[in-house]
């Protein structure tokens, strides 16, 4: 006998399925004060991994890297897809995923910076982190992403509402970041531009289905 199976899979499965990925990789980086423990650390600590300066600066450029991409690829698809509620409601939900993974990836991986006011000008990594009210604020910012882009699987009015205003949320994080030069999102302004703009996209969309 012989078995067929179908490879037709929906937007909306497709958009579950890639949330769950993020969710998962969120989950592995997630940190907690006050020592910032996470899957992640836990994992170097069992195989004596020992990271340096170098691997760091390789693993934040592909974390910038996939981020600044998939972003990229969320812009697009806005833009072709804008009109079909069902569609823009499934790109919402990955586009939340997408920040909620980045801000606990950059938190474990150190990814932070944030510039001193000197002669010149200093960059530092983790600088804000240091307040362990701040880590608990973005976890919990991350659990309220999280379940936002959960929830926008539904198709319901009050779903598309809540994602409505955590997209918002996000963009005033976006353009405080931008202008104080913390980049909570990422270690890179330009990716924080670019992820700014799909939570504008999202805000536009997610208001005209409305």
């Amino acid at each position: 006998m012989q078995l067929k199976i179908k490879h037709n899979l929906t937007l909306k499965q497709i958009s579950r399925m890639v949330a769950a990925v993020f969710f998962i990789l969120t989950i592995f980086f997630l940190s907690f004060p006050p020592a910032y423990n996470s899957f992640y650390r836990q994992t170097l600590i069992l195989f004596n991994l020992q990271i340096s300066f170098i691997i760091y600066d390789y693993i934040s450029t592909a974390v910038g890297m996939i981020s600044f991409g998939i972003a990229l690829l969320l812009i697009i698809f806005f833009h072709k897809t804008g009109k079909d509620l069902q569609k823009t409601a499934s790109f919402v939900s990955i586009d939340l995923a997408l920040k909620g993974f980045i801000i606990q990836a950059s938190i474990a991986l150190s990814l932070h910076r944030y510039r001193l006011i000197t002669s010149p000008p200093v960059t530092h990594g983790i600088g804000w982190l240091v307040f362990d009210m701040t880590v608990w604020t973005l976890l919990g910012a991350t659990v309220i992403i999280f379940f936002a882009s959960l929830i926008l699987a539904i198709h319901h009015k009050v779903s598309r509402s809540f994602g409505l205003i955590v997209s918002v949320l996000l963009l005033i994080g976006h353009i405080i970041n931008l202008i104080f030069g913390a980049w909570v999102f990422q270690s890179s302004k330009y990716t924080t531009l670019i992820l700014a703009t799909t939570s504008i996209m999202s805000i536009y969309y997610l208001w005209k289905a409305r």
